[in-house]
């Protein structure tokens, strides 16, 4: 495909103006693609990101296909649930299976890209109206800002503690205390980089839990994160020797299941927090999805 950059461009480095002129396409997810020769300027390979480009030249590019998403069913991941929008903030209801953002071209679509096709352009120049992320295979509230003020405002909440998320997990196990605050700092694993740990030299984290549940050989935890740490809750509850359901990074020697777990079984709950323009205090829960329930459904059957 080709597209030629706009005087509004002028000057502009190649990966900001491409991001600008791709609607879903990140400068995260086309940098990898600029420097492996994949993008024209001008009928030169470009090789450098922050090459400078002028209004009126071509930029010629073969954009790789971006597969929907999946769940973990395998059903195709096409829109986002929306359950709160205005024109600041969107509030979705995340399915496992769908990534917060890509972080390369190939990768699937994302809410990020599921956002900027429903909103069109959206703030964060990487990660276009993402404020937090849930992991890829965890369901449940997330939110999406669509205006630079509502970015700012929502970020600056999450690095001052004040919203307040309250997640669901399955365990294994029969917890030792009815509630329990877990201060463990978590850094990643140097020999497995896609984990996290429980390590000293690690960023402070800090989970507060209360049981539910209790299930034969299971239980339900409510997890209130105050801070926010790459797989935190997977990582401490494991630690706690409460290891998530289905969680195939952090569990070891648990007994097998009777029935079939597709994903770690861990949702977003629900989510408070001041509205960045209005200053109006908001909360929103969603269900934990079906097969969340038909796990607990299974279990208390036996």
């Amino acid at each position: 495909m080709k597209v030629t950059v706009p005087a509004e461009l002028d000057g502009a480095r190649l990966d900001v103006a491409l991001a600008r002129l791709l609607p879903g396409w990140s400068r995260t997810r086309l940098k990898p693609l600029i420097t492996a020769g994949g993008v024209r300027v001008a009928g030169d390979v470009a090789e450098r990101a922050n090459l400078v480009v002028q209004a009126g030249d071509d930029l010629e590019l073969e954009l790789p296909d971006t597969p929907h998403a999946k769940s973990p069913s395998g059903e195709e991941i096409v829109a986002l649930r929306v359950i709160h929008e205005d024109e600041h903030v969107v509030v979705i209801d995340k399915p496992a299976g769908l990534l917060s953002h890509a972080n390369a071209p190939h990768q699937q679509k994302s809410v990020a890209e599921l956002a900027v096709e429903r909103y069109g352009d959206l703030p964060g120049e990487d990660r276009p109206g993402i404020v937090h992320r849930l992991d890829r295979l965890t369901s449940g509230v997330m939110l999406v800002a669509r205006t630079a003020e509502a970015l700012e405002g929502l970020q600056a909440q999450f690095r001052e503690r004040t919203v307040e998320k309250t997640y669901l997990a399955v365990v294994y196990g029969d917890p030792r205390f009815d509630s329990d605050w877990i201060e463990k700092p978590v850094g990643r694993d140097e020999r497995h980089p896609e984990r996290f740990r429980v390590a000293a030299d690690g960023r402070e984290a800090v989970t507060y839990y209360e049981v539910r549940e209790r299930l034969a050989g299971f239980a339900i935890i409510e997890a209130f994160p105050k801070t926010g740490r790459t797989h935190q809750i997977r990582v401490h509850l494991a630690a706690a020797e409460l290891p998530i359901v289905g969680d195939r990074l952090y569990t070891r020697g648990v007994p097998p299941l009777k029935v079939k777990v597709r994903r770690q079984l861990l949702h977003a709950a629900s989510i408070a927090f001041t509205h960045p323009v209005s200053g109006e205090r908001l909360r929103f829960e969603v269900d934990a999805p079906g097969d969340f329930q038909e796990f607990l459904k299974a279990v208390r059957i036996g």
